[in-house]
């Protein structure tokens, strides 16, 4: 919608794609306006077409949802993915962080713009009970960076691993959106990416 509508016009960005964190941002300087705008807005709506009223609903029209970005770190082992991504809305933006070795198979259903990134010393994702690393159904905009996702099978001290029972690395299904970039997907019995 971005590139047809008067965004560019209004940024000054001629026509070029601004990411979602740069417009959530502009939503959020706006935010501290909020109250000046609406007046504004409903005083011009009252002088054009000789409106009169008590409430204007224009938040739905203009500042949809004023999001905020939400990140949040996990620190493996000790913290778990699940419980991050259960704590945050499901309606991002929301940035996870990861590091260090997480034995866990990640759920995410019908999460939007969320992005699990590893830390610059690097984050593995071990899936523990010989099922996919990660499920993703019914999520949009949801983006895997620089983790590592692989399935040690039969290893010693890997809480349910058996030999020949291994899940996949990552499972899109169900109308999923899901991008993955510079992940290292690697030993997984059941198939990389499915």
């Amino acid at each position: 919608w971005y590139l047809h509508s008067a965004m560019a016009d209004l940024l000054g960005r001629s026509g070029e794609a601004m990411e979602l964190q740069s417009l959530y941002r502009c939503q959020d300087k706006l935010l501290a306006h909020k109250t000046a705008l609406f007046s504004f807005l409903r005083e011009r709506w009252q002088d054009l077409f000789h409106a009169e009223f008590e409430v204007l609903l224009l938040t739905l029209l203009l500042l949809p949802g004023m999001a905020h970005a939400n990140n949040v770190a996990v620190n493996c082992p000790g913290a778990s993915l699940n419980a991050a991504v259960a704590a945050l809305p499901p309606n991002g933006p929301n940035t996870i962080t990861v590091t260090g070795t997480c034995n866990e198979d990640v759920m995410l259903t019908n999460e939007r713009s969320l992005t699990i990134i590893a830390a610059a010393g690097g984050a593995k994702i071990v899936q523990p009970q010989d099922s996919n690393t990660f499920d993703i159904a019914l999520s949009q905009n949801i983006t895997l960076q620089n983790l590592e996702i692989p399935e040690i099978p039969g290893v010693p001290g890997v809480p349910g691993s058996m030999p020949g029972t291994g899940g996949g690395g990552v499972s899109v299904g169900e109308a999923s959106d899901v991008h993955i970039m510079g992940c290292d997907i690697h030993d997984n019995e059941g198939g990389g990416v499915l």
